[in-house]
């Protein structure tokens, strides 16, 4: 009996070490990504309204698997731009990401965020974070210039009015303008520290939207420079509605109607139809 009892106890250790064993080499196959960033935020203090701030983030893998940022997400939509250099980052490689604010467009606090969704089980959604205070040098109304819908021949004028936030006066002399399709005239305003700057289009404008900025500054480096951003929207000469024609799959002779629609003031008379292809025909032509 004694003999028989000491083999069984041997018999299960033997069964618990193997159990041990497989159990080890199971946590050792399946690994998972593990995202680090030694610093998670960067606070830049009172910033002017004139320049961007920007910083790079390390992304690091402390897995052993590969990391993979799946998609990045932002809270501040038109301030906020980042580059990342690879959304794949391989165990114990690490990778850039450079996040950028533009404080052109904000005024007082900022905190502004990006959002890192990963396949880190333990941290599925990371944030990285800039912060600070926008100290502007003037103050502008409005901040920018959208003239919305505009004739592509004549010129379309705003007034924007610009007052000297920094103590001094008399300073902005110099306009500039990044789009050869916009201009700025600027006047002296109703008071010292004062400016009245008149943003207008230049004609012919092209289709389409077209954007720019003009800039206001002088002839000392040390002034802070005045950003006014502008965007003007040139809708195309004609209309058509629907865009696409979709047709069915059929032998059977098929007809839609396209509604075309003249956005220009000029007058203007539809003379003829290119056809795609021999198979097509254009009946007729109605005014409505």
């Amino acid at each position: 009996m004694s003999v028989k009892h000491t083999w069984s106890q041997g018999a299960g250790c033997l069964v618990m070490a193997a159990a041990l064993c497989l159990f080890v080499t199971v946590l050792r196959v399946v690994g998972a990504p593990e995202i680090f960033v030694n610093q998670t935020s960067k606070g830049f203090g009172s910033v002017p309204d004139d320049r961007p701030v920007e910083h790079c983030f390390v992304i690091e893998n402390r897995g052993d698997e590969i990391l993979s940022i799946d998609r990045i997400s932002e809270d501040c939509e038109g301030c906020l731009a980042f580059s990342l250099e690879t959304n794949a980052i391989a165990p114990g490689r690490s990778a850039v990401i450079e996040m950028t604010v533009d404080t052109g467009v904000l005024d007082g606090n900022f905190a502004k965020n990006l959002i890192l969704h990963t396949n880190d089980p333990k941290n599925p959604e990371f944030i990285l974070s800039l912060w600070g205070s926008v100290m502007p040098g003037y103050s502008v109304r409005p901040r920018s210039v959208a003239f919305g819908t505009v004739d592509k021949v004549n010129a379309a004028t705003q007034v924007v009015f610009v007052a000297n936030n920094i103590g001094s006066s008399g300073l902005l002399s110099r306009v500039s303008s990044s789009s050869e399709r916009f201009k700025g005239t600027l006047c002296a305003g109703p008071g010292e520290g004062k400016y009245e700057l008149v943003v207008s289009t230049v004609p012919p404008m092209p289709d389409g939207l077209t954007s720019g900025e003009i800039l206001l500054s002088s002839s000392n480096p040390a002034t802070p420079r005045c950003v006014v951003r502008v965007a003007a929207y040139v809708p195309p000469a004609f209309g058509v509605l629907p865009a696409k024609l979709k047709l069915r799959a059929t032998d059977e002779d098929q007809m839609m109607i396209l509604f075309i629609r003249q956005n220009s003031g000029s007058p203007a008379k539809l003379l003829d139809v290119d056809l795609p292809l021999p198979g097509f025909r254009c009946d007729t032509f109605c005014s409505l």
